[in-house]
């Protein structure tokens, strides 16, 4: 189980027992929306993070269960723009740490799935639609099929 903090960048930092996964999310300090005038604060949030905006991927959340594979070559997808995001996706799954996997959330969960073993992780746009959806049942299945995970 995850513990968490808030630090003093203005982020919830989620603690895992697997020292390669690090999560955050953050607060009103940051304007997180797609929106072309919100670009400037979106990189304001990576470079709070000191995280490089072609290691990142995004979303365009639909409240659904489509789940996204991805890998490094993927980086960048959504970093800043919806229109460059994965479209009509609300969860990724993945086995590198060379891509740092976003979603947005307001009245929904952040849900982590952590497999310590084969260091994959998968976050999951976790609302009442997306759960009635089987989302959760899909990103367990996703990692048992794509990672062996138990």
């Amino acid at each position: 189980m995850p513990t968490f903090h808030k630090n003093s960048k203005g982020f919830y930092q989620y603690f895992f027992s697997d020292p390669h996964i690090q999560a955050y999310t953050s607060t009103c300090l940051f304007n997180a929306k797609f929106e072309e005038e919100a670009a400037g604060e979106r990189q304001k949030l990576l470079l709070a993070l000191n995280l490089e905006s072609s290691r990142l991927v995004g979303a365009g959340q639909t409240h659904g269960n489509s789940i996204q594979k991805v890998n490094s070559e993927d980086g960048g997808k959504g970093a800043l723009f919806e229109k460059d995001a994965f479209q009509s996706t609300d969860g990724f799954i993945t086995q590198t740490s060379l891509v740092a996997l976003s979603i947005k959330t307001a009245d929904c969960l952040p849900l982590f799935l952590v497999d310590p073993f084969s260091h994959a992780f998968s976050v999951l746009h976790a609302g009442w639609r997306g759960i009635r959806a089987g989302i959760i049942e899909k990103g367990i299945e996703m990692m048992k099929n794509d990672f062996h995970s138990n």
